[in-house]
């Protein structure tokens, strides 16, 4: 596309078409035309939307991240309500480790009901990031509870929920009834009732939601499993339910889209539940694990072919990751790991190639930047002290940083919570549990 807008854009004017082919060199990743677009542009015309967006986003990605800092400042200057810049501030100011800053923007006040769904999921992100769970999960359960169609806020709100840290959140477990505790009642005719206690006056009969202020809200409060309570009571009928379940409503309501995402997003495929159920040929403590068997098996058939595609030079380890779902990085650590995968690699070209060779051999060295396979490699290798030696002091970017920071915090919230991992390996499956 951009090579049909480069046939009748002027650069220098502000239309329409000039956006389309800004956009087409940043989608295409053609980002030093694209900066040049927006920097004419702003000198021209000053500080415009979409075109001051992209060229944040193209410091961001280029590591100039102080630079992109700066323009985020100066546009909120002069636009202060503009969300989604704003929102690219905190990204920045996180990266850069200006941490109070980011709980200074944190701290505002945010409007559900105007918020796209979008902005809200990375606001809930920045939340968890910032270890203000309780914060992220209030956010991200109202998200859901507004864009209950959108298959986004139910896929976001289980995935955080399993990858946040809970450990001591209290507020997940309920033993008596209170504030945002979901509650089922069950009445002289077997039905269970469903009650989420909301503390809210925009509560939702129909989202079984009710009042604090509510009369069954006001007998139940207090109580607990075992426990009974009117569920009618007029001069014609009355009717007793014992409570036979009480769970916090986060709990509730990732239960609930466990149960209906399959049926309600049926063309999603990153989420399945399982229903095991013992066969009464099988022991008291055993478990039928042929469906999970079954599902162990496609995703190593899957990861085989993807494997196998890549060994034949046809795709890149990045879009080996995309296919995989995971980070450069993982897919990086994932080949170099299986012996029975050859790594392809590139010398480039043999005059670039020598002359990185010569710098590197001078006498005066120059400093290096190391990524985080560079760092990992050399760990691996054994070679960090020699380079050092030799280089002098690494330099590090704040992304390389942020990145190392994840993984130490994913190792952190697993070594709380310990998890269970399973492969599949010639019909065999093969069950680790790290505690």
């Amino acid at each position: 596309a951009a090579e049909c807008y480069e046939l009748f854009t002027e650069i220098e004017q502000d239309t329409r078409f000039t956006l389309f082919l800004l956009i087409s060199y940043y989608n295409a990743g053609i980002l030093s035309k694209a900066l040049n677009i927006c920097r004419i542009l702003r000198s021209k015309y000053g500080f415009l939307f979409k075109h001051t967006e992209i060229e944040i986003g193209i410091l961001e990605e280029t590591n100039n991240l102080t630079k992109a800092k700066n323009l985020a400042v100066e546009y909120l200057k002069k636009f202060p309500e503009n969300l989604s810049v704003k929102l690219r501030l905190a990204r920045l100011n996180y990266l850069l480790g200006d941490f109070v800053e980011v709980n200074d923007f944190l701290d505002e006040d945010f409007d559900v009901s105007t918020l796209s769904l979008d902005n809200g999921l990375t606001i809930s992100s920045l939340f968890a990031s910032m270890h203000r769970i309780k914060e992220s999960f209030d956010l991200m359960y109202e998200l859901r509870r507004k864009y209950f169609d959108e298959a986004e806020a139910h896929a976001f709100y289980q995935a955080n929920f399993f990858t946040n840290d809970k450990e001591g959140q209290d507020w997940l477990s309920s033993k008596i009834v209170g504030p945002d505790v979901a509650v089922v009642i069950e009445g002289a005719d077997e039905k269970r009732n469903l009650f989420v206690i909301e503390d809210r006056i925009d509560h939702d009969y129909q989202k079984h939601e009710i009042n604090l202020d509510h009369s069954l809200a006001q007998n139940l409060l207090g109580k607990k499993v075992g426990d009974e309570v009117y569920l009618k009571k007029s001069a014609f009928n009355e009717e007793i339910g014992k409570i036979v379940e009480l769970k916090s409503k986060y709990v509730h309501a990732l239960h609930e889209t466990s149960s209906i995402y399959e049926t309600m997003f049926p063309d999603r495929n990153d989420f399945w539940a399982i229903n095991i159920k013992k066969p009464e040929s099988l022991e008291e403590n055993d478990i039928d694990i042929e469906k999970i068997r079954k599902i162990v098996e496609s995703r190593s058939n899957q990861i085989n072919k993807i494997l196998q595609i890549y060994q034949t030079n046809q795709i890149t380890i990045g879009m080996v990751g995309d296919l995989l779902g995971m980070s450069g990085f993982e897919t990086w650590i994932r080949l170099i790991g299986d012996s029975t995968i050859d790594v392809i690699c590139s010398t480039g070209n043999l005059n670039i190639l020598n002359k990185a060779v010569s710098k590197l051999s001078a006498e005066n060295p120059p400093k290096l930047a190391a990524d985080i396979t560079s760092l990992y490699l050399a760990y691996e290798l054994n070679i960090s002290d020699d380079i050092v030696a030799h280089f002098g002091k690494l330099l590090i970017a704040p992304t390389t940083l942020i990145s190392l920071h994840r993984i130490l915090e994913e190792k952190k919230r697993n070594k709380l919570s310990g998890y269970m991992s399973l492969s599949e390996d010639k019909g065999t499956l093969y069950r680790s549990v790290v505690t």
